[in-house]
């Protein structure tokens, strides 16, 4: 099926939907998201899917979305990747936490947890900041910021 371009009032988009979907006369449905937007000026002779979109892009080219990287110092030797998880995962999403290991392979005693999410990591340094899990033995009250970048 050839899409067929709509022109959506007020913009400079034109959304490429099946003719099917916009029948004269009536106003289009809302435009989907992902690659089937193109400029007003653009040409487009067939309708590319998302998937064969990005199968065509290299993977150091595909966006990226903001990932917030927290700080936390006061972790016990011993604590594994999914303690510090669920300490973490009631404040929202959480997409990677990294514990650096000494020779031993042993916890150095800070680790690093990534959300993509600003309010989400605000709300998990303001409520773990200064918290002592009791379960941890030794524990000491953890520091939870988001982490700074080194000055060269």
């Amino acid at each position: 099926m050839q899409p067929t371009p709509v022109q959506l009032p007020g913009t400079s988009f034109i959304p490429y939907l099946p003719q099917a979907l916009a029948p004269p006369g009536l106003a289009p449905p809302p435009p989907p998201a992902g690659p089937f937007i193109a400029p007003a000026t653009a040409t487009v002779t067939a309708a590319v899917s998302t998937a064969q979109h990005f199968a065509a892009v290299p993977q150091h080219q595909l966006p990226v979305a903001p990932t917030y990287c927290l700080f936390v110092y006061g972790l016990p030797s011993n604590v594994d990747q999914a303690a510090v998880w669920r300490l973490f995962g009631p404040y929202g999403a959480v997409t990677d936490v990294s514990i650096p290991l000494d020779k031993e392979g042993k916890g150095r005693g800070y680790g690093f947890v990534y959300m993509p999410n600003w309010n989400e990591a605000e709300l998990a340094i303001r409520g773990l900041n200064g918290y002592v899990e009791p379960t941890w033995p030794h524990a000491i009250p953890l520091q939870v910021s988001l982490k700074q970048q080194k000055v060269k």
